[in-house]
Order: structure tokens, then sequence, then C-alpha cells
């Protein structure tokens, strides 16, 4: 994860690392920035997943433990998991969509107040792409939205939390 990207999300953070925002909308929202996970969490998260949770990902996990941005009263917003969470919320998916679900998809952020997740999948050569996995849909019809992490959380924090892919088709 870029250096640069992380003082943007952080950028004015107090002491508790809560800062106010405006939303796309002009509606103020929050920002809850968690302390960074241990290598040891991190391990164990990487052994759940069989080993294919990307390096960018990984490197986020070791600054971020989890964060929420552009929090509007728990009706809007982004929440990414922690390492607790990834487990906990990935085993919810698996058990509850059984063979739909693909084993290649890690969900990473829960969108707050609509049930929706955004996620990575990872690809054969290694590489992943980030889709938004859209509740009302099976995982084989879920759609890519992005190619890096990195460029994921840019966008959304120049566009103050708007979901900009689905302006876009």
């Amino acid at each position: 994860m870029k250096d640069s990207l992380l003082n943007e999300i952080t950028k004015g953070l107090d002491e508790n690392l809560q800062k106010a925002s405006k939303t796309y909308e002009g509606l103020t929202s929050k920002f809850v920035i968690k302390k960074g996970a241990s290598k040891e969490d991190i391990s164990s998260c990487n052994a759940y997943f069989n080993f294919k949770m990307p390096n960018d990902y990984q490197s986020l996990l070791l600054k971020m433990n989890g964060c929420v941005l552009f929090n509007v009263d728990d009706i809007g917003g982004f929440s990414f998991f922690g390492c607790d969470e990834l487990i906990k919320e990935n085993t919810f998916q698996k058990v509850h969509l059984e063979d739909e679900w693909d084993e290649n998809i890690i969900l990473i952020c829960s969108c707050l107040g609509d049930g929706d997740y955004i996620g990575l999948k990872v690809l054969a050569d290694d590489s992943y792409e980030i889709i938004d996995c859209f509740h009302e849909e099976v995982p084989s019809n879920w759609r890519t939205i992005g190619s890096s992490l990195d460029d994921f959380l840019e966008r959304l924090t120049k566009e103050k939390g708007k979901k900009f892919w689905l302006f876009e088709y």
C-alpha cells in the first residue's frame, strides 16, 4: 500500500484516531482507523485463505487492522475488516452460499447500510481484482470494479465515499 495514500486517509486524525469529514453528498462522516495487525495475526489469516492474500492487502493490514471510512450513522460508509473479522465474515458467507462460494474470493469490506461487500478475487497468476459483492447476486455474477487496492482506496477517497462504480455502467 502506498504510504502517501495512507497519509491521505489518516490526514488530520486526532488522538482517538477519529475525524469528521464530508461525504460526496455533503453529510458529515466519521473515520476510525485501528492500529495495525501483528505479523502473527496476518499469518493466521493468510493460512485461512490458503496463502492467497495479496501482498499489498497484507501491507494494509500491517498499517491498519481494519478501518471505517465515510461512516454516516452506520447507514452509509465502508467498514474494512481487521484480521479477526476477515475470517468470521468469510466463513459466514462460505457456509451461507455453500456450493456457490468461490474459494478465490476474500471479502475485505462491508458496505454499511446495504448488506453488500467489497472483495478481492485472486486470479491464477497471483494478481487480483477488486469486486463488488452485491448481496442479491451469487459470487459468479459479482462484478470487477478495479485492479488494485491502492487505486480503489484512492478513488474512494477522492470521490469522498461515493460508490463510484455504480455510476459508471
